[in-house]
């Protein structure tokens, strides 16, 4: 794909880093380091609650900061626990930075493509640590900039989140590809900016709603 396009959007979570093994990672460290129970069921619940919450940040109808600290108070309160949740947003992030992974080929596809393309990440995360996990997995070479939405104030996707990212980047939309693994937020998102866009999959999901890809990928190799 690299003769059609010399600038390529990525996601972060789940695109380039592996978010599902680092969460479990994390949180089990999170539930440790606080001295309380923790197993599967755990994990199961946070993920429950972390989804639907994060789902309606991308529907705006619930604050980043809401979604960031009420997913752990959430979280505590289901099953039943007792504890001072105020600082396991800060914790958490700080467990998970010490136990980044990356998605596979990720740094040599990243590597393979800055050499003749601008690379830009698009996220809706957590923008304080967006540069720091860029530069301990070593992408951070390799990419121009990061556009948060919490700085750019529309998230994804809302099509005038990715107006503002190609305004900032000065490129042309049609030499632009948008990468991410999810449906709902960078597919959804580039369809409704007029995009092209690819859907990684390396889970290999059915795509059971309306969000349409231009391509389709089980492993990043193939964008080269």
């Amino acid at each position: 794909m690299t003769g059609r396009f010399d600038t390529f959007l990525f996601d972060a979570d789940d695109t380039l880093f592996d978010t599902t093994q680092n969460e479990a990672l994390t949180l089990k460290a999170l539930f440790l380091e606080k001295q309380l129970p923790y197993d599967q069921d755990v994990l199961k619940r946070y993920r429950t609650i972390s989804r639907e919450m994060w789902k309606e940040f991308e529907n705006g109808k619930m604050l980043k900061s809401q979604v960031q600290h009420g997913r752990f108070a959430r979280l505590i309160q289901e099953l039943g626990l007792s504890a001072d949740t105020s600082d396991f947003f800060e914790c958490y992030h700080r467990l998970s930075l010490e136990r980044l992974i990356l998605e596979p080929h990720a740094l040599e596809v990243c590597r393979t493509l800055s050499q003749t393309c601008h690379l830009y990440i698009i996220t809706n995360g957590t923008a304080s640590i967006q540069w720091p996990r860029l530069e301990k997995a070593g992408l951070a070479p390799f990419f121009k900039d990061v556009f948060v939405s919490e700085d750019l104030g529309v998230q994804k996707p809302d099509p005038l989140y990715f107006e503002k990212v190609l305004k900032a980047a000065g490129t042309c939309r049609s030499r632009v590809l948008v990468v991410g693994d999810s449906l709902t937020s960078d597919i959804a998102g580039a369809n409704r900016a007029g995009l092209p866009c690819c859907w990684y999959n390396r889970a290999r999901a059915v795509n059971c709603g309306t969000a349409h890809p231009d391509w389709e990928i089980y492993d990043l190799v193939e964008l080269l």
